[in-house]
């Protein structure tokens, strides 16, 4: 997939950058229960802002972020924009079954450049959890990502 390099994308990041103290906030709050998995003949629809929370198999430490969610090019696809750690990531998914497949890479520009993969199950809430994989690592970091109701 290729990854847009346009307006959008320029609008998300600064989207992401306004709510930049939350980063600090999301991964240190109380773990949040996710529901069953979705049925894939009815998903939920996915799009907004979310919170991410994650662990890092290396160091063994927990993280918090934000995620923007946009309708992709086409029906099925998505572009996400993570803000973790002070990266921005981005990248594009597809639908398969209940599963969204990314592809992702760190925003143009960055200090350390770094891409991979990701696979998040999507729940019945909307909520999604899953792993990410970075290129050139052997293990991947699990994420769940919990739509933003504030």
């Amino acid at each position: 997939m290729r990854i847009a390099n346009d307006f959008s994308l320029m609008r998300t990041l600064v989207r992401l950058g306004l709510v930049a103290l939350a980063v600090l906030l999301a991964g240190c709050g109380s773990k949040v229960a996710l529901a069953p998995d979705a049925d894939p003949q009815n998903l939920p629809a996915l799009g907004g802002d979310y919170l991410v929370n994650g662990r890092d198999p290396y160091d063994q430490g927990k993280y918090g972020g934000r995620m923007v969610i946009e309708p992709g090019p086409e029906p099925g696809t998505y572009r996400l924009t993570w803000l973790i750690r002070e990266a921005f990531l981005q990248g594009e998914g597809r639908l398969e079954g209940n599963q969204l497949v990314v592809t992702w890479r760190t925003a143009p520009g960055s200090a350390r450049p770094m891409r991979g993969t990701a696979r998040y199950t999507i729940t019945q809430a909307g909520q999604l959890y899953g792993q990410r994989w970075i290129e050139g690592l052997e293990q991947p970091v699990y994420e769940e990502i919990i739509p933003d109701t504030r």
